[in-house]
């Protein structure tokens, strides 16, 4: 792995950042993906989410909501995101009321399950996961305390993650893997920058290659 240094900070070779992302942009899992999250999109708005079958099993099984929620959990997370779901782009206080609103479903504090919701009412809001927020970014779930507790807490280390996913995401590594997916995928202007970003970390496993300097990582 090639590096330059500035300062404080290790950056990525920009060139050896372009091969990898190269790579992952052909990945046939990247592209079910891309597949999933556009029918996803489209549909949250023609009708019910609660009746919406359809809608249901792809949402469920791109999300991975079938491994950890029964039927009748789903069901509840649904009808929370037909109560909530709006065309305009909801605010940070409105994103607060969704995830304390998933997050009584099971009452769990799911910051996983509630930002994959959220995003899809607000595309520049990042989606918190295992891969992207625990792999790349060093963000971990906090899972001592009450649920009030551990909700107080996720939600202020859902904002910093978002804060340091931006941050990431206007560096010059982040501006490059965004720029390879616009050339790879042209017909995607209207997937957020967020959201492209996402996509290629996500199929970035923790050993394939890219590497983000430490200063966006979380320190805690």
């Amino acid at each position: 792995m090639v590096f330059y240094s500035n300062q404080r900070e290790k950056y990525m070779d920009l060139q050896e950042l372009e091969r990898i992302v190269a790579e992952i942009l052909q990945k046939p899992a990247l592209h079910r993906g891309i597949e999933k999250y556009t029918r996803i999109s489209n549909t949250l708005h023609k009708d019910s989410v609660v009746t919406n079958r359809d809608f249901q099993s792809v949402y469920a099984d791109f999300y991975g909501l079938n491994r950890v929620w029964s039927d009748e959990e789903k069901q509840k997370y649904f009808a929370v995101m037909e109560k909530f779901k709006t065309k305009n782009k909801i605010s940070k206080q409105q994103a607060r009321i969704v995830f304390d609103a998933v997050c009584h479903v099971k009452e769990q504090c799911d910051i996983s399950f509630s930002s994959k919701m959220i995003h899809h009412f607000n595309k520049d809001l990042p989606i918190w996961d295992s891969v992207v927020a625990g792999d790349h970014f060093y963000f971990e779930a906090c899972t001592k305390g009450d649920l009030e507790y551990r909700e107080k807490i996720m939600w202020k280390r859902y904002w910093k993650y978002k804060n340091q996913f931006y941050r990431y995401m206007e560096s010059a590594e982040g501006k490059k893997i965004i720029e390879l997916f616009d050339e790879y995928f042209p017909d995607s202007k209207w997937i957020s920058k967020v959201k492209k970003l996402d996509f290629v970390l996500w199929q970035d496993k923790k050993t394939a290659g890219i590497v983000i300097a430490e200063d966006y990582k979380n320190q805690d």
